[in-house]
């Protein structure tokens, strides 16, 4: 019983640190971008546009990247960036990004 309860604590302040941190980061409605992040998050701008065009898979970069045709999907991993795309439909860029890092954050 007692590990239990010391189990439900931790989860329970590891998702108040997580709520805080997040409602901190989202009420700022901006972003530090480091020398990657740029590029992360044209990636998920052209998912975002794949999917309102009814495409599921990206292949080639058309929307972003200077209109060039990058094919960066074919070596870069895009599964953890659906969820984030997906978020798009319902919330500026900033705050998807936000809600989708707290879900990670909270993912066992």
């Amino acid at each position: 019983m007692l590990k239990i309860n010391k189990n439900f604590i931790i989860i329970l302040f590891l998702a108040a640190i997580t709520f805080l941190y997040t409602s901190i980061l989202f009420g700022s409605n901006q972003l530090a971008l480091t020398s990657d992040s740029s590029f992360h998050f044209s990636r998920v701008e052209e998912i975002y546009h794949n999917l309102r065009g009814h495409h599921l898979l990206t292949f080639i970069a058309s929307y972003t990247f200077n209109h060039t045709g990058v094919g960066n999907f074919l070596f870069y991993p895009t599964v953890f960036l659906y969820p984030w795309a997906f978020l798009r439909f319902y919330f500026n860029p900033i705050s998807a990004f936000f809600i989708c890092m707290a879900f990670f954050y909270l993912a066992p």
